[in-house]
Order: structure tokens, then sequence, then C-alpha cells
């Protein structure tokens, strides 16, 4: 239980401020139920968060992605019709 218990302490000290820490230090007797419950809901919180954050970084790259992956397709499209402005104009200069 006391490790349990160092692993819970540890992660209610980077969650928690100071004073709710101490609070939930008094909590932390054995046999406590609520502390348990608070903690396991604190690491809840923070896993779905995580999660959260991942997948908006994820999000974010796709879009990128896909933003520069249309600002290159646009450039060589930019780049075909100016070959093909180019190479009807000699055309035309031939025909003259």
């Amino acid at each position: 239980m006391a490790h349990r218990v160092n692993q819970h302490e540890s992660f209610a000290t980077a969650v928690l401020s100071d004073q709710q820490f101490e609070e939930l230090k008094e909590l932390l007797r054995p046999g406590h139920e609520l502390a348990t419950i608070m903690l396991e809901d604190f690491k809840r919180q923070r896993e779905e968060r995580a999660a959260y954050e991942a997948q908006a970084k994820e999000a974010a790259a796709a879009r990128e992605a896909a933003e520069r992956a249309a600002a290159e397709q646009a450039k060589s499209k930019q780049g075909g019709e100016q070959d093909n402005q180019q190479s009807g104009q000699s055309d035309q200069g031939s025909q003259s």
C-alpha cells in the first residue's frame, strides 16, 4: 500500500496545487477510500487531457501537411500553365 500511496503522491504533486496536495495527503490514511477515488479521477483526467492534446497535435500536423500539399500542387499547376502559355506563344510566332 505504501508504494501505491507514493505513486499517487508523485502524481498528485504534478497535478494539484500545494494546498490541494496537503489536503489530499491528510486523506491518505490507510483505509480512506475517498483519497484513492480522487486520485484515480485526477489520473483519468490527466490521461484524457494528454490524449486530447496528442490528437490535436496530430490534427494540426495533418492540416499543415494538407496545406503544404495543396500549395505545392497549386505551384506545379501554375508552372504548367506558364509552360503552356509560353509554348503557345512560340507556336504563334512560328505561324506568322
